[in-house]
């Protein structure tokens, strides 16, 4: 909780125990979006569809790359953000996302749609 809101909201809660609901929730960034009970399963088949549409090597690139930086400040962080996106763009899937954006395509990794 303490990453998702920082100290000042996470103290808060966690001194009160109050209970907060979903509005609240969202407001504070404890979660990115509130949707209608019978609305979840089609917002989560959309976000699953949304993510399945990026490369597979940068999602996990980006993911080690939230990890990294977060033990990084300043120029280090600059370096090792600009270092990452270099790699990527210069990679195969990299090439393969350019030619199919500037080739009206799909790219190679896309899953089809079932």
């Amino acid at each position: 909780m303490l990453r998702a809101v920082g100290p000042r909201v996470a103290r808060r809660y966690m001194l009160t125990a109050e209970r907060i609901g979903a509005e609240e929730a969202r407001r504070i960034g404890l979660v990115h979006e509130v949707v209608e009970a019978g609305a979840l399963e089609a917002r989560v088949r959309a976000l699953v569809r949304e993510i399945l549409q990026g490369g597979p090597e940068a999602q996990a690139e980006v993911k080690r790359l939230l990890r990294t930086i977060r033990q990084l400040e300043g120029t280090l962080l600059a370096e090792a953000t600009a270092r990452a996106i270099a790699e990527r763009r210069a990679s195969a899937e990299g090439r393969e996302g350019m030619a199919a954006f500037l080739e009206r395509r799909p790219p190679a990794w896309r899953p089809r749609e079932g």
